[in-house]
């Protein structure tokens, strides 16, 4: 993913890794609980975190390429496993998936 960060300013950079700092911590805590609760708070703060954060590295944002974007984190194994192992839980990328589709239908 480095090549698509030399477009951000430092700041940017910032925010984006900010946001994955979110994603990650938030989607730890509901994995925790085995209990995907999309509407709770936990899974708002990730849905939040991950729409600025795809603003920030894609310049534009859609709920269409955002949902296109959750379903490639469970049909592509490369964005399964960043996610998986950003996380450091299996199902992680599942998890952001189920949210994103939550949030944006």
């Amino acid at each position: 993913a480095e090549h698509h960060l030399s477009h951000l300013s430092e700041l940017e950079y910032e925010q984006v890794q900010q946001q994955e700092q979110i994603i990650k911590e938030k989607l730890n805590q509901l994995l925790e609980h085995n209990q995907i609760d999309v509407q709770g708070s936990d899974a708002e703060a990730v849905f939040n975190a991950h729409r600025q954060w795809l603003k920030l590295m894609s310049g534009q944002y859609s709920e269409g390429y955002h949902q296109a974007m959750a379903d490639l984190y469970i049909t592509d194994d490369r964005f399964k496993k960043y996610y998986d192992d950003l996380v450091g839980k299996q199902d992680a990328a599942e998890c952001l998936s189920q949210i994103i589709k939550a949030y944006t239908e």
